[in-house]
């Protein structure tokens, strides 16, 4: 390898090393690459004593960089150093020492390796030279000849005592920091070779540079030393002072604080750490450093560090105790670092162990603390950084106290924060004044002192709000505490002083609370001082709300006189005083002395009254006022007069004051009833109320401040509440009664908020919601007005006009259902008045949309109408029209739930037959365009639009457009399967049963219409014992006609004639008479049987309803009965016993008839032949005369069964006949005429739920015109006044097609637009008739009819029209004997008249009126044919059939006899057992083809039907009579008395109740004696009649209804029943229950147990007669009866109102039962029910016959064998 790739690789080498060619090696001792350098002698001269001194000096300064860089021989530094030694001696020149200095450095440097022994010399130069300006030079040889103090060979143990030699004249020097550099490096290397003595030097030295320095450099090095000394050495203990002290100092430095505390920790970390903490005490202890400042800082700082810092040596066990009395040493050198720096330190101790400190240390502390406040309050510039510090070590204490962690002295520490009391926060003067209210309490001495005291200097004379309110809150706990004992001293020695003013002071908040402490003071107080107290609150009430000047310029509450009102904020404390004096009233009504709470009343009404009379405006006002308002509102009165309040303690009782009453005038009131009023939760003994003096409050007073309420309050949140709350107020009769000269007064202001619009309301009200129009407003004034009625003892006629004027305006409100139900009230009530607004009343419902919200209560009102004959007993035919007009739109299925149409069809039938008979033919045209229009019409537009929405489903893809209709439903129908729930949909879905059970409610209608138009008879026929005698062993045949079964009967006879000419059965009857003796009896006798059977004959004129001949004696609940009537095929079992019965009956009429055969048996026969005087027997030819031709016509129908006895005037062919009389061929009637449509102008309804303002203030304007005076202002000229609305009639109003559903109905909105149709002409005909009083005379009605003379029947029926005149003449036409001049006698047997009515029938024309003729039917067909044929039956001409059809057909009729009694008939239509062809007697075929033969039937349903005599047909007809013609109700009645609510058995026991309960029940019904009630006459709903369920009921009944009450008080107690479990078998299976509740608690719902009770009718007895009836229902039914709102009713008319609901209710269970239980066949009325089974008889003979029943080609004539 060559020399240059060597070369190259140590440059390669020294490149990777890091070594660059230039570097020197002055930190390195490796030895420089380089060859060694040889010194000649003559190069040693050159720089040697013998050369020149330039030269020298020169060759000198050139070999520097040689000897620096180069290696030198062997000995070299030894000769070199020869040659230049004496260049170092004292008289050599500065510079020339300099360069001999300069170039030994160089030497020593370079040659550091191999110096060898020559270190120690150059050591000895450094040591021994002692020229101070060469004292850099020499420093600079020592730091290199000693690496920096780290290479001490050969000199070790001389270094330490020449450094700590040198260091003085060093620090004289500016070398100072490189030379305390080289100490360090000494230390740290060398410590070893450093005696104790040259440490102890370093750190004096050290110190007294850093004490002396301001070169924060030197400092740093300072503390570098120390460190060192500590950290590689030991410090000795001589110099631990002066280490200490030059720490405490450094660390006031900011740059060196934290390396001072690290070095200082450092320290007492060692086993010199307690020696450093005693020397730092001492020094805070020695009075010679209390001026050093720095010093006193450093020590404090670095003990409390030390020793309860963040960074605590753990190794000191010094206490807190041992040190802090150094620290309060400290404290006078009275400096505020110093002060500072104790605080800082403190404050860490007591926050970090401030719970573990001991007594001891607390009590040094709070020297300490008490030293500072010294401190603070003496420094002139007080510095608030000390003081804030402080204040937060006395905070740390007190939180400390507050958590039970403070275990030094209480007191010393409240005494200090008492001293600063006025500087600490709030907080700390609330601790203070806790601890102090500790001490007071009465086992201190002067404690009632102490509390003044504490009220007088943190209350009077404190300013901040949180600690005024802690020493009222001390005030207030002293009071509670101590009250018993010391109430009296305490409000008199510090509350009255202390709060005498408090409506005067400044601080809003503390009056609030000063004013709610007088307000619990003043309640809890017993003794006179409350009376003081309330003088208090009193002068805070008496407050003026007004300020002179409006916070802001634009203020809104500019009073008159330029007064405002004042801030909210600022009247807090009025409110809290009213609303406290309100409780103070409700505590003390209860509570002695009661002057206390009459001064109470006082100052609230004179509170009020202010309010009104200043016009407060604020809202804190009004809520004041709210407040005060309730109080009035919520009290109470019973009939003792005691006032009392709900008590919220037991869920709102009423609780009654056993020392405060009510004033009253007692002359002025009745004597309260024996129960009236629910007792007091806590009534007073007597001992007690005789012993205290009763208070009187004068209610007057109170009730006119309400009043005031309503004229001037404009705050709509204090008004509403007035409201609200009134209608309850208004239940308390004998409250208010009190101030009964303030009850027109009321009467008069709500009615002027509703008529009078001079008044400006609702715009003048405040803080009304958003959009609150006037229809709002008086949706909260109907429902007082509605409780007004009940008070119409004191209010005047007018009075009581005004407020039937405003609820009939309310008809047309958000609250027309309210207004109905009180309206109804109104009717009961002041029927006087009522009756001259009726008309108005019932015109103005007429004009109120059919609603589902206005169904029930407006078929109420109708419903309940009738049950008062007076209103209605001039009635002309418009106020029927109207009231028809009103109940027809809610038969609409459509629109309607299943239980509202029931009703609604109710409601029709009994006021049709409430209705006189000159106005019934008018009625039937009105019902039945009604009926169309909202019934069938609606069912047949539903089956078109259901068939469009099949052919939409097919046709997918066709134009919407197309599918389109125009029917007058329009959208309505396309939206119906989406509507809720109704009587014609099931689940939104159309049902189609239900579409069938509707059609059969309008059928059930229409037989009723043609039942009842014509005539009064009853329901149900009854045979006379002549009749059974007639019509023994005669045939009878059965026809099913139409919806009716006919069946007819005619008289048997005998099959046998005897020698006298008589057939065996009359001849019986003669020789049984002739025995008797009874044909040769007197005149008299005859008189006298006469007499006797005409009393037979009136007895048979009762109410008598009935079924067939009965099974059992036993009597059937409706459950079994509708259970029969439900089943095709009932097995009726003992049909053999019937016939028995039957036959037994026939005996026993034959036994009685024995007694009058000596009267003429023509006179027996209905008075058709005279037998002569002196004959004694019956000529041979009688028998064939009157004992023979007898048949009667018996008609079932849905509504009833109807039945003539008639006989034949023809003789046979070969004998002798009589003028004829032929029947009438009638069957014409049969034939359908074509249909044509009605068109029925569709008038707009009144919405009151979906109403826009706009309509509602044009109803306004109309109902109360602006020139009129307010309703209060008008006279009694009022009474000749109705309402009217021009142009609108009942007729106008009864048809309402589904098109006119208001928005909101049945989930969805109507079409906006409506298809209006022209009114017919017989409407405006009718419209225009005026029928007057005196052309319409009463007819005799059954039940409440007035009674018809003879001679007003014949005036009645000459004003009939002619068709109907001559209807009736050919019904009831009969010949008697033969006369000359041929006038036929008509001779009337029914229930109102006793004469016999002759007319003369050759005048009689058959014409036809041109009105009559040209109106055209508009019913369906199915109805028009089914109302022509029930028409025919009862003689009446259709008016529909033209004049053409009418003349040929019409042939003379025969006579009848009608039976019209009220009576009951025998089974019928059983089968016979034998066959005609041997009974004697006329064919019932050849009755029926006389009366129902037509050549040609028109429709197979109008063909007559036979039935068959088998089984099947006898047991469908007798269930057929099993379903009586009229609804049967049973509803329970129980009696609960005081303390049984709740108690079932202790109710049902009750075997008696008050005086007003035994009034009540008598005014539900007739008492009855059930051992001699029929039950086939009369429905005692499963009660037994022997005894076992007592021995009388209440019963009750109508044109259509039977309701039997099953009472409670009147079924007997058993010992064997002790749980009256016979009693609740009636009742509990009851649907409806009426409690009579007497317990004055609240009744709850399945008190009487039982799985059928769904509605409970609860009256509430109240005062003076009066009763509140609220009904109490299941979820299920509730929604569906209504009645959701509190009824007040007299006593007069309570039995009236609850008998009307409780029906109404029942009705409705069952409409549920038959729901749940067979929804496919729902229940409406027992008349459904027999149209049902009248079908059903149809269908069995359809399935039977085996004919089809489609006829394939009519026949020009009729084969009437096929029927016969």
């Amino acid at each position: 390898m060559t020399g240059k790739q060597e070369e190259t690789l140590k440059d390669k080498l020294k490149h990777f090393l890091g070594i660059s060619k230039g570097s020197s090696l002055q930190t390195s001792n490796v030895k420089p690459a380089s060859k060694e350098v040889v010194f000649t002698t003559e190069l040693l001269k050159e720089i040697g004593p013998e050369s020149p001194a330039n030269n020298r000096m020169k060759t000198i300064k050139e070999w520097c960089d040689v000897v620096l860089a180069k290696n030198l021989e062997d000995n070299a530094v030894e000769t070199l150093w020869l040659s230049v030694a004496d260049l170092l001696q004292p008289h050599i020149i500065v510079e020339n020492r300099h360069i001999a200095f300069k170039f030994i450095q160089c030497l020593i440097k370079g040659q550091y390796d191999h110096l060898g022994v020559m270190r120690a010399y150059f050591f000895r130069l450094v040591k021994e030279h002692s020229l101070l300006e060469d004292l850099p030079q020499r420093l600079e040889v020592f730091k290199i000849l000693t690496d920096s103090g780290k290479d001490l060979t050969y000199f070790e143990e001389e270094t330490g005592p020449f450094l700590l030699q040198w260091l003085p004249e060093v620090i004289m020097s500016s070398k100072v920091s490189e030379f305390l550099g080289l100490i360090i490096n000494v230390i740290k290397y060398n410590a070893a070779y450093l005696d104790a003595n040259v440490l102890s030097g370093f750190v004096q030295q050290t110190c007294y540079v850093s004490n002396r320095t301001k070169s924060e450099e030197d400092i740093e090095l300072c503390l570098r030393v120390l460190d060192a000394v500590v950290c590689y050495s030991y410090l000795p203990a001589e110099s631990l002072y002066h280490f200490i002290e030059a720490l405490c100092r450094m660390v006031n430095v900011e740059r060196f604080c934290q390396p001072s505390w690290t070095l200082m920790r450092k320290l007492l970390g060692t086993h010199l750490g307690h020696s450093g903490v005693y020397t730092m005490c001492r020094i805070l202890q020695e009075s010679c450093n209390l001026s050093d400042v720095i010093l006193l800082r450093g020590g404090v700082f670095f003990i409390g560090m030390a020793l309860w810092g963040s960074k605590k040596v753990t190794s000191l066990k010094h206490t807190p105790t041992s040190v802090l009395p150094s620290f309060q040493q400290a404290l006078q050198s009275n400096h505020p670092m110093v002060a500072y720096e104790v605080v800082l330190s403190l404050q860490r101790l007591v926050k970090k162990y401030g719970k573990d400190l001991i007594l001891v240390t607390w009590d040094i502390i709070l020297d300490i603390i008490e030293a500072l406040l010294g401190h603070v309050e003496s420094v002139p510039n007080k510095d608030s950084t000390v003081a804030t510090n402080l204040h937060d070590i006395l905070t740390s204490i007190e939180d400390l106290y507050e958590t039970g962690q403070y275990h030094g002295s209480a007191p010393a520490f409240f005494l200090i924060i008492e001293k600063c009391a006025s500087k600490r926060p709030e907080s700390s003067v609330l601790v203070l004044i806790s601890y102090r209210a500790l001490s007071i309490h009465p086992a201190k001495e002067e404690w009632v002192l102490n509390l003044y005291q504490l009220m007088e200097k943190y209350f009077r004379y404190e300013v901040r709000t949180s600690i005024r309110l802690k020493v009222l809150d001390v005030l207030s706990c002293v009071l509670s505490a101590n009250k018993h004992l010391y109430e009296d001293d305490i409000i008199e020695n510090v509350v009255l002083p202390q709060l005498s003013h408090i409506e005067t002071d400044p601080d809003t908040e503390v009056r609030n609370v000063a004013v709610q402490l007088l307000v619990d003071l003043g309640q809890s107080c017993m003794s006179s001082k409350c009376l003081d107290l309330m003088d208090i609150l009193g002068k805070v009430l008496q407050k003026s709300l007004l300020r002179s000047a409006p916070q802001s310029p634009t203020s809104r509450d500019l009073l008159p006189g330029g007064l405002f009102m004042k801030d909210d904020n600022q009247l807090s404390d009025i409110k809290i005083a009213g609303v406290g004096m309100v409780d103070i009233f409700k505590y003390k009504l209860f509570h002695l002395p009661s002057s206390h709470a009459t001064r109470a009343h006082e100052l609230l009404v004179s509170h009020i009254k202010a309010h009104y009379s200043n016009n407060y405006r604020s809202q804190m006002a009004s809520s004041i006022r709210l407040e005060i308002l309730q109080c009035f509102l919520q009290l109470r009165t019973d009939t003792m007069h005691r006032l009392g309040l709900p008590d919220r303690m037991s869920d709102n009782k009423l609780r009654y004051s056993p020392y405060v009453l009510c004033q009253y005038r007692e002359e002025g009131l009745d004597k309260p009833s024996q129960r009236v009023s629910p007792p007091s939760s806590v009534p007073p003994s007597p001992t007690t109320i005789t012993a205290c003096k009763m208070a009187v409050i004068p209610f007057s007073q109170t009730f006119h401040a309400i009043i005031k309420a309503l004229e001037m309050e404009r705050d709509w949140e204090v008004l509403k509440v007035v409201l609200e709350q009134l209608p309850a107020l208004m239940q308390n009769k004998t409250l208010l009664f009190t101030a009964r000269e303030h009850m027109e007064s009321l009467c008069s202001r709500l009615c002027q908020m509703v008529s009078d619009r001079s008044l400006g309301l609702p715009d003048i009200l405040d803080n009304t919601p958003l959009r609150f129009n006037k229809s709002d407003f008086h949706a909260f004034i109907f429902p007082v007005l509605t409780y007004l009625a009940s008070y119409n003892a004191v209010l005047d006629r007018a009075k009581q006009r005004d407020l039937i004027r405003c609820l009939e305006f309310g008809l047309v409100s958000k609250c027309a259902r309210i207004c109905v139900s009180a309206l109804t009230v109104c009717t009961m009530e002041m029927q006087t008045v009522m009756m001259r607004q009726l008309p108005s009343v019932l015109l103005k419902l007429s004009q109120i949309s059919a609603t589902v919200t206005m169904s029930i209560p407006m078929l109420e009102f109708l419903s309940s109408l009738i049950c008062l004959p007076k209103l209605y007993a001039n009635f002309v035919e418009e106020q029927y029209m109207s009231i028809m007009a009103i109940a027809l739109p809610y038969t609409n299925p459509f629109k309607f739930i299943h239980y509202t149409v029931s009703l609604a069809y109710r409601v029709i039938s009994k006021w049709f037959l409430k209705c006189r008979l000159p106005f019934r033919k008018d009625l039937v045209k009105f019902i039945n365009k009604g009926l169309h229009a909202n019934v069938i019409r609606q069912i047949e537009e539903t089956a078109v639009w259901r068939k469009s929405e099949e052919q939409k489903m097919t046709i997918i893809n066709e134009d919407s457009s197309h599918r389109r209709r125009g029917g007058s439903l329009g959208e309505g129908l396309k939206k119906r399967p989406q509507r809720l729930q109704t009587s014609i949909t099931r689940g939104g879905i159309i049902d189609e049963g239900m579409l069938l059970f509707h059609k059969e409610l309008t059928e059930t209608c229409i037989d009723m219409l043609a039942r009842y138009t014509f005539s009064t008879c009853t329901a149900m026929p009854k045979r006379t014992p002549v009749t059974e005698f007639l019509l023994a062993d005669g045939q009878t045949q059965s026809w099913l006609l139409g919806n009716r079964i006919v069946t007819i009967t005619t008289s048997g006879g005998g099959t046998r004639i005897g020698k006298s000419g008589l057939c065996e059965k009359c001849s019986a009857l003669c020789k049984n008479a002739a025995q008797n003796g009874d044909y040769s009896g007197s005149g008299r006798s005859r008189t006298s049987s006469a007499s006797n059977r005409r009393r037979h004959k009136s007895a048979a004129v009762s109410r008598t309803v009935t079924l067939v001949e009965p099974l059992k004696v036993s009597s059937l609940d409706d459950l079994q009965i509708h259970r029969q009537s439900s089943l095709d095929d009932a097995s009726i079992n003992g049909d053999v016993d019937g016939a028995l019965s039957l036959d037994r009956s026939y005996s026993s009429v034959r036994q009685t008839m024995t007694d009058d055969v000596d009267s003429s048996v023509d006179n027996l026969l209905l008075g058709l032949r005279q037998i002569p005087s002196d004959q004694g027997s019956l000529t041979p030819h009688l028998c064939n005369c009157w004992c023979q031709a007898w048949a009667e016509i018996h008609i079932r129908r849905p509504t009833g069964n109807i039945a003539w006895m008639m006989r034949i005037e023809n003789e046979h062919l070969l004998s002798k006949s009589n003028q004829d009389f032929p029947l009438a061929d009638i069957s014409m009637l049969f034939i359908a005429t074509p249909e044509n449509t009605f068109d029925v102008q569709s008038l707009g309804r009144i919405d009151s739920e979906s109403m826009e303002e706009v309509e509602y203030e044009n109803l306004y304007d109309k109902h109360f015109p602006a020139e009129n005076v307010s309703l209060a202002k008008q006279g009694a000229s009022d009474d000749d006044k109705e309402f009217n609305i021009e142009g609108v009639t009942p007729l106008d109003l009864a048809y309402q097609t589904q098109d006119s559903v208001p928005p909101g109905d049945n989930g969805e909105d109507s079409d906006d637009e409506n298809e209006h149709q022209s009114m017919p002409s017989d409407f405006q005909s009718s419209q225009a008739r005026n029928i007057s009083p005196a052309s319409k005379s009463p007819l005799r009605r059954f039940n409440s009819s007035p009674e018809l003379s003879s001679s007003d029947s014949v005036k009645h029926s000459e004003s009939l029209p002619d068709l109907q005149q001559q209807a009736i003449k050919r019904s009831y036409e009969l010949k008697q004997g033969q006369s000359e001049t041929g006038v036929p006698t008509i001779r009337v047997r029914g229930t109102g008249s006793k004469e016999n009515i002759t007319t003369d029938t050759s005048n009689v024309k058959e014409t036809k009126s041109e009105s009559h003729l040209a109106v055209e039917r508009d019913i369906h067909p199915k109805l028009q044919q089914q109302l022509s044929v029930d028409s025919a039956n009862l003689s009446s001409v259709s008016d529909d059939i033209q004049e053409p059809f009418l003349s040929p057909l019409r042939k003379p009729r025969g006579h009848t006899i009608s039976v019209m009694t009220p009576s009951k008939e025998q089974a019928m239509g059983g089968k016979s057992y034998l066959k005609d062809g041997a009974r004697s007697g006329i064919n019932p075929s050849f009755v029926f083809l006389q009366l129902y033969h037509s050549p040609v039937f028109s429709d197979t349903e109008e063909r007559p039907v036979l039935l068959p005599q088998n089984q099947v047909i006898s047991r469908a007809l007798n269930v057929l009579d099993r379903i009586t013609p009229y609804e049967t109700h049973k509803i329970g009645v129980i009696y609960v008395g005081p303390g049984q609510a709740g108690k079932e058995n202790a109710i049902l026991s009750n075997v008696y109740g008050s005086s007003r309960y035994a009034e009540f029940l008598q005014g539900l019904g007739q008492l009855l004696h059930l051992k001699d009630c029929n039950p086939e006459h009369i429905y005692v709903g499963g009660l037994d009649l022997h005894g076992n369920d007592g021995n009388v009921a209440y019963s009750w009944e109508c044109d259509i209804t039977q309701v039997i009450f099953h009472v409670a008080t009147l079924m007997p107690n058993k010992e064997s029943d002790p749980n009256c479990n016979s009693k609740k078998l009636h009742i509990g299976n009851d649907y409806v229950t009426i409690v009579y509740n007497e317990s004055g608690e609240d009744y709850q719902c399945g008190t009487i147990k039982g799985q059928f009770n769904f509605v409970n009718i609860v009256i509430q007895p109240l005062d003076l007669q009066s009763n509140a009836v609220t009904v109490s229902a299941k979820e299920d039914i509730a929604p569906i009866i209504g009645h959701t709102d509190t009824k007040i009713i007299s006593d007069a008319h309570l039995s009236v109102l609850v008998r009307q609901m409780a029906i109404h209710a029942n009705l409705a269970s069952l409409i549920l039962i038959r729901q749940r239980t067979n929804a496919h066949d729902p229940y409406a009325s027992n008349w459904l029910e027999r149209l049902r089974q009248i079908k059903r008889i149809r269908s069995k003979i359809q399935l039977s016959d085996q004919q089809p029943s489609d006829r394939k080609q009519k026949s020009p004539t009729e084969d009437f064998t096929d029927f016969v």
